[in-house]
This record gives structure tokens, C-alpha cells and sequence, in this order.
């Protein structure tokens, strides 16, 4: 494993101040799973692009009373991820960022990533299934229920509004105090509390610092509309028919993995071709116009979704 200290590059943008204090990495651990990725990006300082990139990364975006910086940290995140897969685990040389596509339908739009494999150009579109970090608490909501002094636990917290803010959290506190302390006089642990952004569930004991959060994960019953249609949610456009607007080579999609990739393959397309357990060739019309997807939920967790009829010859193969 590589050692914490090797990640010069990572700690010298920390110690630099190029992270405001109100940056959401500001204080980003050196063994968070995101810094061989992040150490990976800032090598390629001459890339085409990469100035850009890098003003993404340092700017700021939102508050702790919301959870959009959690979500544009995840994006972001998403990207570095994609650009270090792309290099250390599909053999890809990166030459560029933020790129037009000569394919592309969209007007001024343009690819996250230009990459070469095999002798190929290739345009790289990246995305992620966002809903389970939109569900994640805003910092200073989570900071504030670590901090009470309950006489019971708090076993579980469900964000039930994501554009939820904490503009009225003091207030929210005193009425969770009040309710624990006329539910918790039988004896027996408080029953849930809600507000129109939240809900806690409670247990005996004292309250801890380790507060679980509550969502609904994303299944291939998701993940499958999300990416080749039909749309779940009217408005909402595929991720392939998107990626084909920019005239992307390869959509590469983040999406947590609650299932094994074999069976989110079976569920999400058509028939496979043929598959060496890493590498899936499908034959699904509704990737027409791509050479592929890669689905990943970590940096080496990831599958390659080939389309058999696109990018003979320039196909990504693990």
C-alpha cells in the first residue's frame, strides 16, 4: 500500500492555502480513499485543460448548512476518479480536459477527459448517480446532533428534504430535546422525531458521536432508466443520450454497488456477447453511438460495458 507520506502533491495543496477553510477538503485526510486519485491529477499539470480542471477543484461551492458541497465534492470526486481509472487501471494516456468533440451535437459543449488507447482519441464523459449523496446530512446538522447530550442514543437520521438547510436548526434542536424528554420518561427509548426536513429514530443509552445515516440506495432497477432510458422523472434526460449530445467515446458513471457487477450487467442490458468477468460486449441499441460505459463505485471496483457494434479496434478492455 502506498504510504501516506508519498502524497506530496496532495499535502503540499493543502498546506499551500489554495483550499479556502470553507472548502470542503480543507482538511481532507491523507487516507481518504480520493487521494491517489487526486495525488494522480496534480501530475498532469501540462496536460490541455488542466488549468481549468484545477480552478473546479479549488473553488468553493456552497455552505455546511446545505449538503451541495458534499454533492459537488462527489462530483468533482467522480472525475478525478474517472481520469485516475482511466490511466492506472484501463492503460489510457490522458491528453486533456474539458475538450470538444468534433462528433459533438450539443452546442459549446464538451467532454470531461481526452484520453489515447490504443492509438485511439478518445472523448470521456463522466457522471454519477448522485441520489445517495444527496441524502447525505449537512455538515452542521450532523455536527449539531453529534453534540447533544441526550440521555438516549441517536441510532439513525433520514434526510427526508435534500435542498434542506439549517436555517431553523436551533429551533429544531430545543424541539428535539423537548420531545426526548417527555417520550423518555417511560423508560423506554423516545419514538422517532420529524420535522419537514428530517427524521431521528432513537435507542437506549447515551448518545454518541456516531450517528447512522438512513437512505434508500440505488439498485439496478435505478440504475438502468438513469443511464439508457426510459427516464424515471419527467425532464430528466439518460446519461447515454447526454453523453451522445457531447459526442462522448465512453460514458464512465459512478454509482454505489449494492449488488455484484455480473448481476447489474444482467439487469441494466441486453444480452451479453461475450464477457471475461471484467469485460462485458453488449449488443443493446440503446447505446448506440458509444463505444462503451464503465460503471464504477471505487477507483479499483469498476466493469467495462462494451458496445459489440461501436469502437472496434478502440474498445477499453480491463
Amino acid at each position: 500500500m502506498t504510504e501516506a507520506t508519498e502524497f506530496t502533491r496532495v499535502q503540499n495543496l493543502i498546506s499551500s492555502g489554495a483550499l479556502t477553510p470553507d472548502h470542503y477538503a480543507a482538511d481532507l485526510s491523507l487516507s481518504d480513499p480520493i487521494v491517489p486519485a487526486l495525488e494522480f491529477f496534480l501530475s498532469l499539470e501540462r496536460i490541455i485543460g488542466f488549468s481549468g480542471k484545477y480552478a473546479e477543484l479549488i473553488n468553493p461551492v456552497g455552505t455546511p448548512d446545505r449538503n451541495d458541497r458534499i454533492v459537488s465534492w462527489a462530483s468533482l470526486c467522480a472525475e478525478l476518479g474517472a481520469t485516475y481509472l482511466l490511466a492506472q487501471g484501463l492503460k489510457a494516456q490522458i491528453v486533456g480536459f474539458n475538450g470538444v468533440s468534433r462528433r459533438a451535437i450539443r452546442p459549446e459543449s464538451n467532454c470531461d477527459i481526452i484520453a489515447v488507447a490504443n492509438g485511439h482519441l478518445l472523448f470521456v464523459e463522466v457522471k454519477r448517480k448522485a441520489s445517495q449523496d444527496k441524502q447525505k446530512l449537512p455538515e452542521t446538522l450532523e455536527t449539531a446532533l453529534c453534540d447533544l447530550r441526550l440521555p438516549c442514543n441517536i441510532c439513525g437520521v433520514e434526510l427526508l428534504n435534500r435542498n434542506y438547510d439549517c436555517r431553523n436548526l436551533d429551533a429544531e434542536i430545543l424541539k428535539i430535546k423537548e420531545h426526548v424528554e417527555k417520550s423518555g420518561r417511560s423508560g423506554e427509548p423516545p419514538g422517532p422525531f420529524a420535522t419537514d426536513g428530517f427524521r431521528i429514530s432513537f435507542g437506549l443509552g447515551p448518545n454518541t458521536s456516531n450517528i447512522s445515516h438512513l437512505f434508500d440506495p440505488a439498485f439496478s432497477d435505478d440504475l438502468a432508466p438513469y443511464l439508457l432510458g426510459p427516464p424515471q422523472k419527467r425532464g430528466m434526460v439518460p446519461m447515454v443520450d447526454q453523453a451522445r449530445e457531447k459526442g462522448a467515446d465512453y460514458l464512465f458513471c459512478r454509482t454505489p454497488r449494492w449488488e455484484e457487477w455480473p448481476s447489474i450487467i444482467e439487469d441494466c442490458f441486453e444480452p451479453v456477447s461475450f464477457s471475461n468477468g471484467h469485460t462485458y460486449f453488449i449488443d443493446d441499441p440503446r447505446m448506440h453511438g458509444l463505444h462503451g460505459i464503465v460503471l464504477f463505485s471505487g477507483y479499483n471496483d469498476f466493469c467495462v460495458v462494451n458496445n459489440i457494434n461501436e469502437g472496434a479496434g478502440a474498445w477499453l478492455v480491463a
